[in-house]
């Protein structure tokens, strides 16, 4: 069993009463804050191909050989379970929201995410029961493009892995990533080979884009001889400002970091995460910002 590093921000203790009355208005707001959030339009069942309100074109969609590209300003559902190569598309230049409820999207040929964002694409992916996402040989099970943007946030779970690629986050050969942000929900993310559990080839890791962890609970994992748990790839950036956080890396590779061949990047831990990690890379010295490690 690895030697987990516990890493949180050494703050002032607060009062009990001030502690419950922030823990009673955060919950409140939070509920307000998906209260007034606009439910999806309709749900695609990407088992049978059938919509339940209207059709792809109504929903701002366009469903073509076993794709289900969503276009700009669409707000849509998807259940069912399906291994049959069908999968999601967010288009370039998008912005849209997805709510994944149960849905299993698995079996690609190689290449295929089973969800994809495209450059400049800007996604809010709202988890509802649990779902899972498998991505295909060299590829991540959900890509995150150059310029793009993945917001992930809800009560649901969701499994995701890559194909010797990032469970979340970059391929194999992609220089450079997007944005990964984490507002709630509970992420597993499984890079396979030197996948990184969020990001390019790891656990969670983006090379040269940022991963960002607000809240939820994240379980990120690194495999094969290089795999990082979390990271920002070449010159990226790590956040981890809340929730709970579990990185593991496997062989040369951190548990948050970069792998053992990697360079530069930022990683600061801040507010009140809780986060257990394998390792901490290097990152450059002077790189490391607000940790206390204990």
């Amino acid at each position: 069993m690895k030697n987990f590093v516990n890493i949180q921000k050494r703050g002032i203790r607060k009062c009990l009463l001030a502690v419950i009355l922030a823990a009673v208005f955060g919950l409140y707001s939070l509920h307000t804050a998906y209260a007034n959030e606009t439910p999806p339009t309709a749900t695609f069942n990407i088992q049978t191909a059938t919509w339940s309100t209207g059709d792809a074109t109504s929903n701002k969609c366009v469903w073509n050989d076993n794709i289900l590209t969503v276009k700009d300003g669409a707000n849509i559902a998807v259940t069912g379970t399906n291994a049959n190569q069908r999968r999601l598309v967010v288009e370039e230049n998008g912005a849209a929201s997805i709510t994944l409820n149960g849905a299993s999207i698995t079996g690609f040929g190689s290449g295929q995410s089973a969800l994809r964002l495209n450059s400049g694409a800007n996604l809010t992916l709202t988890l509802e029961g649990e779902s899972t996402l498998t991505g295909a040989s060299n590829t991540a099970g959900i890509f995150v493009a150059n310029t793009a943007k993945l917001t992930i946030k809800g009560d649901g779970t969701i499994n995701v892995t890559g194909g010797i690629s990032a469970g979340i986050g970059g391929s194999s050969s992609d220089d450079n990533g997007g944005t990964i942000v984490i507002d709630g929900g509970t992420v597993k993310a499984t890079g396979y080979n030197s996948g990184i559990g969020a990001g390019g080839g790891s656990g969670m890791t983006i090379p040269g884009g940022s991963v960002t962890i607000n809240g939820g609970t994240v379980t990120a994992t690194g495999g094969g001889p290089n795999g990082v748990g979390i990271g920002g790839g070449n010159n990226g950036e790590v956040i981890i400002s809340g929730g709970n956080v579990v990185a593991t890396g496997s062989g040369g590779g951190a548990g948050i970091g970069n792998s053992s061949g990697g360079s530069g990047g930022t990683l600061e831990i801040k507010g009140n995460a809780l986060v257990f990690a394998s390792s901490v890379s290097d990152l450059s010295a002077g790189n490391k910002t607000n940790l206390g490690i204990r």
